[in-house]
């Protein structure tokens, strides 16, 4: 018997981000909106989508202390990119982001 005599109710188990697709499921038409938003884009894998790393990593540059393979996901497109690294379980930002206005390395 549950809390105040009513019936047990089952444990939850622990739940999973399944992915914005599953959205599109029952809801077509706003995820097809949605999908072209910069918002929805902002965050990418340079390993799935190379194309997304707008950052000169040819040239050397003294606030870059990292390479593009050390980038485990970018974030933003329009201004700025910023390069995130995973270590373990968790990500980390590196100091330097992409001016995409002005094409140039920045300390972040």
């Amino acid at each position: 018997v549950g809390a105040c005599g009513g019936p047990d109710l089952p444990i939850s188990t622990p739940k999973e981000f399944v992915g914005s697709q599953a959205c599109a499921e029952c809801h077509q038409d706003v995820y097809d909106r949605w999908e072209r938003t910069l918002m929805a884009n902002v965050i990418q894998d340079p390993t799935e989508h190379p194309e997304v790393v707008l950052g000169d990593f040819t040239n050397p540059n003294p606030l870059v202390t990292f390479e593009l393979t050390d980038v485990a996901f970018t974030y933003g497109s329009k201004w700025k990119q910023r390069y995130f690294t995973r270590i373990g379980n968790e990500f980390f930002v590196f100091p330097a982001q992409w001016d995409v206005c002005n094409g140039e390395w920045r300390r972040y």
